[in-house]
């Protein structure tokens, strides 16, 4: 097994931005979620709905396949994102995504942990917002 430099994750992860799901029917999950685990709809689309998770957005979206692995995804808002994202690659993690802006002055990146499931690295959104304010 190869060794990886161990990371201080005090000075890379800020908090829990979001939780991602694929389903292979919205509309079933939809009943799940919102009206079974009554949980709070804060959107929908045609494509996706998003419901609050205990105070983190819990995103599900249409595309899965039945017991599929890959629908499944964490993301992460870090204190420093050109940070986090090179002291990443430094420790030999292999981006599948790599860091690209998703809003005006937000920046995300995704990579595998070692069971193929999907962890994404963002940019607070807070922090752009106090940018803005200031």
């Amino acid at each position: 097994m190869e060794k990886r430099t161990r990371l201080d994750n005090k000075a890379i992860i800020r908090s829990l931005a979001h939780i991602g799901l694929q389903t292979s029917d919205l509309k079933q999950a939809h009943m799940f979620y919102v009206e079974i685990l009554d949980l709070e709809l804060i959107e929908a689309s045609e494509s996706d709905f998003t419901v609050d998770l205990c105070g983190i957005p819990l995103i599900v979206t249409a595309g899965g396949r039945p017991g599929a692995r890959n629908g499944f995804a964490l993301n992460f808002k870090v204190r420093d994102f050109d940070r986090a994202y090179e002291n990443l690659k430094r420790a030999g993690v292999g981006f599948t995504s790599e860091r690209h802006e998703v809003l005006p002055g937000i920046w995300a990146a995704a990579f595998l942990d070692p069971d193929g499931n999907r962890v994404e690295i963002m940019t607070p959104i807070e922090e752009l917002i106090e940018m803005h304010e200031a």
